[in-house]
């Protein structure tokens, strides 16, 4: 038997266990064609009857097509200086170190005060141990894991070329198509120095995805320029000048940011025709949930899904809908999940400074949301991305917590110096509305490019231009750069500013419900903002 561990999502072990080359569900092994790499052929009936009866991806054992695999090769720690102990616990609270040790085994605790901040704890501990430096391969800019659209290598690639062959093939009475691939002049790239976003391996993926469905929910409370007029000193016709908006959405009343979500994932599930129950995955991108841990599981529970699929939340502000399409990719093409929903919602509006009318003009809130499903590779609607961050533009566009002042009763036991800890609360948005344009501007026509290369495409070949909708200036700067003709360009921010994560799932389900997209049509879609971070993806509708 074949040890496939390196290749296979499930361990060596299961595998040779549970199959063998003589079973009639399962048949694995190994062939070369014509100097090929060898390639894995699996047949995957067993694990679709699986999927069938119910079973979820998590608990299917469907091995996967892989170019490659991960191991763990450092980790770290870190705590902050300040130690509390039961007994120092007891000078503020009515307890002592035998009740608490007695309850929860507990007798000391670490606690961030003074200079110690959360950011700077534990990385540099991993990098040390696995000997990697921070500018080798940790990089949020990578391409890789995915493989070039099966349309490009169809038309750009045949099986007699020197350096790279692919193609699509069968082997006997195996169910999946499989990707042949030659990857010696990968690794003479990786050799070199290039970094993955560089390089051109293409992947053994045994599934594509593809968009199916969009839904989107706004605030029933629409505030025009006239209305903010009212509380601060600008007018509609100054501010649509600069902004290109006129209104924007605001939660108030009984709204909420998971009944929003809520509703833009029903849409996406209707349109896609897809149950919820059949859902395998639910992803909040947003970055102002309405509970600290998160806001996805509420999602789940509002949609009512039985099946009680795997929830959770992205964080990345503007760019946060992209990383979850990208994450919701990943699932797919290397986790089993079939139905994916990937959802950006924020609300802004509650972050902002109404006093302040150089950003209280910009934001207003929304929720948008796409259904990915699983399908054949040659039908894969995600070409290619391109992934960016830089912390050091937090000080140009953040909200930082701030803390508030020490309860009174606290204040007088204090006896150790940072204990106890002030409670916290975000401050209001702070931006740097010049520098954010600069930024804007300058990366995202880069970052766009960078993705129709990894496409293998050019702008010629790209139905319409759909970048996050912040501010119109931005968006036409964006555009003339790219030479996109206006007619091709999706804005909506005239009608609901900028609604952050929410911005891009929001205006495509407009253009979709409006016609304007149509199945088949490439979209070029940027996010930017906050962090800050940028991500740019070539999809393709329906």
């Amino acid at each position: 038997m074949v040890n496939t561990s390196e290749l296979f999502a499930t361990s060596a072990p299961s595998l040779r266990m549970r199959h063998s080359f003589l079973g009639g569900n399962f048949g694995c092994g190994f062939r070369s064609y014509d100097g090929v790499a060898k390639v894995i052929f699996c047949s995957t009936s067993t694990w679709a009857e699986k999927v069938s009866s119910g079973a979820s991806p998590s608990q299917s054992r469907m091995p996967r097509l892989v170019s490659r695999g991960c191991k763990l090769l450092g980790c770290g720690s870190g705590v902050p200086s300040l130690q509390i102990s039961n007994d120092d616990l007891a000078k503020w609270v009515d307890t002592n170190d035998e009740w608490i040790s007695a309850r929860t085994g507990i007798r000391n605790r670490r606690v961030i005060a003074g200079k110690d901040s959360l950011i700077g704890l534990a990385a540099r501990g991993a990098l040390q141990m696995a000997q990697v430096d921070p500018d080798d391969h940790i990089n949020l800019h990578f391409s890789g894991l995915f493989t070039t659209s099966a349309m490009s290598l169809r038309t750009r690639h045949s099986f007699l070329g020197r350096n790279f062959r692919c193609g699509f093939g069968s082997y006997g009475c195996v169910a999946n198509k499989v990707i042949f691939c030659s990857t010696s002049t990968w690794a003479e790239k990786v050799s070199s120095g290039a970094s993955p976003s560089q390089s051109r391996m293409p992947r053994l993926v045994s599934r594509g995805c593809k968009l199916l469905g969009c839904g989107s929910g706004v605030p029933s409370l629409q505030i025009s320029n006239d209305d903010l007029a009212k509380w601060v000193d600008t007018n509609d016709e100054w501010i649509s000048a600069r902004t290109g908006i006129r209104n924007r959405r605001v939660i108030a009343g009984k709204d909420s940011l998971i009944g929003l979500a809520a509703e833009a994932a029903r849409g996406a599930l209707q349109m896609a025709q897809v149950d919820p129950d059949d859902v395998d995955l639910i992803l909040m991108c947003t970055s102002t949930p309405e509970d600290l841990f998160g806001s996805a599981s509420q999602i789940q529970k509002a949609l009512g899904c039985k099946r009680h699929p795997l929830s959770y939340d992205i964080t990345a502000a503007c760019s946060g809908f992209l990383l979850g399409l990208v994450s919701a990719a990943c699932h797919i093409r290397g986790g089993g999940f079939s139905n994916v929903l990937v959802i950006g919602a924020d609300a802004i509006s509650r972050y902002v400074d109404w006093s302040d009318r150089s950003s209280c003009i910009l934001f207003g809130d929304g929720a948008g949301a796409v259904l990915l499903q699983a399908c054949d590779v040659e039908e894969d609607g995600l070409f290619g991305f391109d992934l960016h961050s830089d912390g050091d533009g937090r000080r140009h566009l953040n909200a930082g917590i701030k803390e508030k002042e020490m309860d009174q009763k606290l204040g007088s036991n204090v006896s150790l110096i940072g204990f106890p800890p002030k409670n916290v609360t975000y401050s209001c948005l702070q931006m740097n509305g010049k520098e954010v344009f600069r930024f804007a501007v300058r990366t995202v026509p880069q970052s766009i490019e960078a993705a129709l290369q990894k496409s293998r495409l050019s702008s010629s070949n790209i139905d319409w231009l759909l970048l996050h909708q912040a501010n119109q200036r931005i968006i036409d700067a964006v555009a003339t750069r790219l030479e996109f003709p206006s007619e091709r360009v999706i804005s909506n921010v005239a009608n609901y500013g900028n609604t952050s994560a929410a911005s891009i799932p929001l205006a495509l389900d407009e253009a979709v419900r409006s016609g304007r997209v149509e199945a088949g049509h490439l979209i070029a879609a940027s996010g930017f903002g906050a962090g800050l971070t940028w991500a740019s993806a070539i999809i393709r509708w329906g």
